[in-house]
């Protein structure tokens, strides 16, 4: 599906079974805009298979750009900005798997809201700044990458009591944020490939259950 310049979205788009692609048109700006509140401008079916390329997703404070919420899908997105949302991606189904490349989560309300146990988000090379929350996890598996979270209010916030993993890899900036981390039993795990001059700066919260595994994991 080729997006050929600005288009407003009034409600929810669900993508149906199978392998879709929404991308750019060649040489235009591809900008949705939500006209939405509580609703989603995408939903992902189950065992579904879609990705987003090189969109501009934008709205005036409300709703889910993308929403993944049925088991065994498979979402990319890949050089997309997002702005303005209540949510920028909600992944809320355990054993869906996500990457994010090379986007940019600006003035949302929640960046990536994000639950996977069973699955995988991976993000990289992905700036997330400006928002309430950057990535805000509950029961999951997250690989960052080349990724700064900086300025929100909370880079990256944990609450609930089930277990979630952080594995960090290339060069990692979490900072400048007034919470940067507030995690309850979470083991993170530090690649091999970690750069030097990565910055994770722990004024966090941390509860009895949160691990620092330093050997890393390996790439």
């Amino acid at each position: 599906v080729w997006i050929d310049g600005s288009v407003t979205i009034e409600g929810t788009i669900s993508v149906l079974n199978g392998y879709v692609n929404f991308k750019q048109a060649d040489g235009a700006a591809a900008v949705l805009t939500g006209n939405i509140t509580n609703d989603s401008m995408f939903t992902i079916p189950e065992n579904g298979h879609v990705s987003f390329s090189d969109i501009s997703f934008v709205s005036s404070g409300y709703g889910k750009a993308i929403e993944s919420g049925e088991s065994g899908s498979e979402l990319l997105i890949e050089n997309c900005s997002f702005s303005g949302f209540s949510y920028g991606l909600y992944q809320w189904r355990q054993s869906n798997t996500v990457v994010i490349e090379g986007c940019t989560f600006t003035e949302n309300d929640t960046a990536i809201y994000v639950i996977s146990a069973g699955g995988a988000t991976r993000i990289s090379d992905t700036v997330i700044r400006d928002n309430v929350y950057g990535i805000y996890t509950v029961w999951s598996n997250i690989y960052l990458n080349d990724v700064e979270i900086s300025d929100n209010t909370a880079g990256i916030l944990k609450e609930d009591s089930l277990s979630f993993n952080l594995y960090l890899g290339g060069k990692i900036t979490v900072s400048g944020n007034e919470t940067n981390a507030q995690l309850k039993k979470c083991n993170i795990y530090l690649s091999e490939a970690l750069d030097e001059e990565s910055e994770f700066r722990f004024n966090m919260e941390v509860s009895v259950g949160t691990t620092l595994i330093a050997q890393g994991y390996g790439d």
